[in-house]
């Protein structure tokens, strides 16, 4: 994962031609254990690399790894993820399931109620356009 962290950051920086783009990065690593009402199996923990951020925050880009566990998703927002590594499925709460593996993508619009599932640890790339809850 780390060498595939370097090709982005290299891309970035080339691109935009800014050799100081990755300090302006962010990595948070999130406890789901900090919000007992949400996960309903597991102890998933996150880590989550924000690659950008608009300046009012509405609009993110980044990296996420998880690992195995099942929670309620997180409403607010319309998502765009592709899957790296790992597999996962999304479970409407009238128990529909879609799994995804690597190189699947897959947008979670506002307003979906369901969970998150991750069966082996996972990582994606995401890009959330953040709204009003639906």
């Amino acid at each position: 994962m780390a060498e595939q962290r370097t090709i982005d950051r290299l891309a970035v920086r080339h691109r935009r031609g800014r050799a100081d783009q990755h300090e302006r990065w962010a990595t948070a690593i999130v406890d789901l254990a900090d919000l007992p009402d949400r996960v309903v199996d597991g102890d998933p923990h996150h880590e989550s690399m924000t690659r950008y951020s608009g300046a009012n925050g509405v609009l993110q880009a980044g990296t996420w790894t998880s690992t195995p566990g099942r929670w309620r998703v997180f409403g607010g927002r319309d998502e765009f993820c592709t899957l790296l590594s790992g597999r996962v499925a999304l479970i409407t709460a009238s128990g529909e399931r879609q799994e995804f593996g690597p190189g699947d993508s897959f947008l979670i619009p506002n307003g979906f109620d369901g969970f998150w599932e991750v069966m082996e640890t996972a990582t994606k790339h995401f890009v959330i356009l953040h709204r009003e809850p639906l």
